[in-house]
């Protein structure tokens, strides 16, 4: 429900103010321009389902066509894994902003605390897998160079290389860490934010 919808339900004669309301925080509200907060996420959401595809499709596509032998089966076969597992993690993330938009639309408070802490949850899940896949793809990075040196040099350069991707990988772990709490905070964990402090303000 948006702040224009919330008007509205105010506005009617026959509505009674709600327990604890304050009359000052809705005025302050009615003053906002409706946000779209839960549109926003869901846009969000669809988003990145379409490039999570997209991009492990390419990335599986350029494996193949590299023709790398067991490992680059092995690490396809992850990606696509991967991506099916992250493809039901937004399905169910769609499913729980329905379920939240149900209980903006038809009841304020009974059960939208829950519902915005089940959210909250989901998104911090994502979050730390996906701090989790930064170290455990630096891996399959590194199956991926050995398997093509594997047969065309020494041992010594597989070694080599190898060093040098753990200490790249190493090095760029925090700013890339970094960057993935940016992200996710940018696209879902703000909004989250605004929505529970808005609820924050009806309930004060």
């Amino acid at each position: 429900m948006e702040l224009d919808d919330l008007r509205q339900r105010w506005q009617e004669p026959t509505a009674p103010e709600p327990t604890g309301f304050n009359s000052n925080v809705l005025a302050q509200l009615l003053a906002r321009r409706p946000t779209g907060i839960v549109d926003v996420l869901r846009r969000n959401t669809k988003k990145e389902a379409v490039q999570t595809v997209v991009a492990v499709v390419l990335a599986v596509a350029l494996i193949l066509r590299l023709n790398y032998s067991t490992s680059g089966k092995l690490v396809a076969s992850v990606l696509l894994g991967a991506m099916l597992g992250q493809l039901y993690y937004y399905y169910y993330k769609l499913k729980m902003l329905h379920q939240l938009n149900e209980a903006l639309t038809q009841n304020l408070r009974a059960s939208l605390h829950q519902q915005l802490a089940s959210l909250r949850a989901l998104v911090h899940r994502y979050r730390l897998a996906s701090l989790v896949a930064l170290p455990v793809g630096l891996v399959m990075g590194e199956l991926l160079v050995i398997d093509k040196l594997a047969n065309t040099h020494p041992l010594s350069h597989s070694l080599l290389a190898m060093g040098i991707l753990l200490l790249v990988g190493g090095v760029l772990y925090w700013p890339a860490a970094w960057f993935v709490n940016w992200y996710v905070q940018r696209l879902y964990g703000q909004h989250l934010d605004r929505l529970e402090s808005i609820l924050r303000e009806l309930n004060t």
